[in-house]
């Protein structure tokens, strides 16, 4: 079973300044793998546990340490991250699994960001934030490059809202493996891939306070496999969907 990580900035950027210590879970809905026109049911979650020295953050596969923000004004963000990518050996494809199994991925990496507050209304924001990941399993023996924007206004006193636009930048080590097929290997045509942008993602989230400790969230997520990604023979449908509910506890 695939966990997905879609909560964690809707929760974290609800609730002003200093956002509060939290745990997030829920379910959602996924595509069986990227490129894929079937889709699953899968949990998710996201938690987050600040301290005197760092912001410690836990998004469904994805771990990370904001050493900034605990250090400044809150405008700053970095730190070190990591994320799990599962295995890939069951697609319910028969062409795409005679490729043979893709074992799963630890990578490591950083993150670095800025926000400004009060732009274009009183407790809106802006914040930036690129992260750079790498394998260190020999999975893929690759990279990742994520640039990302969101914007996060409060449209009542109970209800948050919150946009996010991001690209993935996959190297040719990454891409090949998770998009290449090899000749002879499958029913599939031979195709290999050079560097280059993955996707780009548009996603909106909803949060909606119940009190001061519980609160719902919404989440809503549209992807568009680009370029030689889109033109690979395993991807089914450029057009990828991501959304789930979960229900927020603050503490």
């Amino acid at each position: 079973m695939k966990i997905h990580a879609i909560l964690f900035l809707s929760v974290s950027i609800a609730y002003g300044k200093q956002p509060p210590d939290f745990v997030a879970l829920g379910l959602g809905t996924v595509p069986e793998y990227s490129g894929s026109d079937e889709y699953q049911l899968i949990p998710f979650g996201a938690a987050r546990y600040s301290t005197d020295f760092a912001t410690f953050s836990w998004e469904g596969l994805s771990l990370s340490a904001d050493l900034l923000a605990p250090r400044g004004n809150g405008s700053w963000m970095g730190g070190v991250t990591s994320r799990y990518r599962f295995d890939r050996d069951d697609t319910g494809n028969a062409a795409i699994d005679a490729l043979g199994e893709i074992d799963a991925a630890i990578e490591l990496g950083g993150f670095l960001g800025y926000q400004l507050r009060n732009v274009l209304n009183k407790g809106d924001s802006i914040a930036f934030k690129i992260k750079v990941l790498f394998d260190v399993t020999d999975t893929h023996e690759g990279f990742t490059i994520t640039p990302a924007m969101s914007y996060s206004w409060k449209a009542s006193p109970r209800l948050f809202l919150s946009t996010s636009l991001s690209a993935d930048y996959g190297s040719s080590d990454f891409l090949q493996t998770y998009y290449g097929v090899s000749e002879g290997a499958t029913s599939l045509p031979a195709y290999s891939l050079g560097g280059g942008i993955q996707r780009a993602s548009l996603s909106f989230t909803a949060n909606y306070a119940l009190n001061e400790d519980w609160g719902l969230v919404g989440y809503l997520s549209y992807s568009r496999l680009l370029d030689d990604v889109a033109d690979s023979p395993i991807v089914v449908e450029e057009n990828q969907a991501l959304a789930g509910f979960a229900v927020s506890w603050r503490f």
